[in-house]
């Protein structure tokens, strides 16, 4: 898989998209463009949002978060729910 940037993608190819992820192949001369979905729908997403659109300390957060299930199920035996709310 080659990484391109959108600017170099339409320079080198006369290709211009929107912003977005895409899959691209090409075949016999021809591309096929695929649009990836964001399908990040019932994701736990942890960290602290203060900006619209921006995650951070995520990393910290899922450890926390992380470590709380794991003891809960592996050394309390419990089950564990997790709401979205």
């Amino acid at each position: 898989m080659v990484k391109i940037n959108k600017s170099e993608l339409s320079k080198k190819h006369g290709i211009d998209l929107d912003r977005g992820l895409y899959n691209i192949e090409i075949s016999n001369g021809y591309y096929n463009i695929y649009k990836v979905r964001d399908d990040t729908s019932g994701c736990l997403l942890p960290g602290i949002n203060n900006i619209k659109g921006e995650v951070i300390n995520s990393t910290k957060w899922f450890t926390f978060i992380f470590d709380k299930i794991s003891n809960a199920l592996n050394v309390k035996k419990e089950k564990v729910y997790i709401e979205i709310i």
